[in-house]
C-alpha cells in the first residue's frame, strides 16, 4: 500500500492563497512556469518540491511528510537603478509571506508552514532592462496518507 505525497494538493492551496494575496497587485501568478515565459511582474510556485518522510505514524494508515516548495518572482523594468526592481520584487515577497503567515495551515493541509528562506538576485534581460528574481521557500509538515 503507498501513500498519497501532500505536495500536489499543498501547491494548489499555497497557490490559491498567493493569488487572494495578488488580487489586487498587477502581477501575474501561476503554478508552475508561467505559459510563455513570465510577464515583467510574475510570480509563480515552482512545479518541482522535495519530500521527506521522516517516521510512520502508528498503524501504518499515515506518515509525517516534511516538504518545501519554491516561489518564484521575477521583476524586469526599464530602471535607472537595481534598487527600484530590486525593492518592487521585495513587496511581491512580502505580500507571499503574508499568505503563508495568515494561513500557516495552507487551507487545513499543513500542520504549519513558514518561509524558512528567500534568495535574491539581479540581472538584466536581453533587451537591457533591469530584473530583480527573489526564490522563497516555503517549508511544511503534514501527514501523507495511505492509498
Amino acid at each position: 500500500m503507498g501513500f498519497i505525497v501532500q505536495t500536489p494538493a499543498i501547491q494548489d492551496a499555497l497557490g490559491t492563497a498567493i493569488a487572494t494575496a495578488l488580487s489586487a497587485d498587477a502581477a501575474t501568478f501561476s503554478v508552475g512556469y508561467p505559459t510563455g515565459g513570465p510577464d515583467e511582474e510574475a510570480v509563480w510556485i515552482a512545479g518541482d518540491f522535495n519530500a521527506a518522510f521522516p517516521r510512520r505514524t502508528s498503524g501504518g494508515g499515515a506518515r509525517d511528510e516534511e516538504a518545501s516548495l519554491k516561489v518564484k518572482i521575477l521583476v524586469t523594468h526599464n530602471a535607472e537603478d537595481m534598487a527600484t526592481v530590486r525593492d518592487r520584487a521585495a513587496a511581491l515577497a512580502a505580500l507571499v509571506d503574508d499568505a503563508v503567515s495568515d494561513d500557516p495551515t495552507i487551507g487545513g493541509l499543513a500542520k504549519d508552514a513558514h518561509v524558512s528562506g528567500c534568495e535574491g538576485n539581479e540581472g538584466f534581460d536581453k533587451d537591457g532592462r533591469r530584473q530583480f528574481g527573489v526564490t522563497m521557500t516555503v517549508a511544511y509538515r503534514t501527514t501523507a496518507l495511505s492509498a
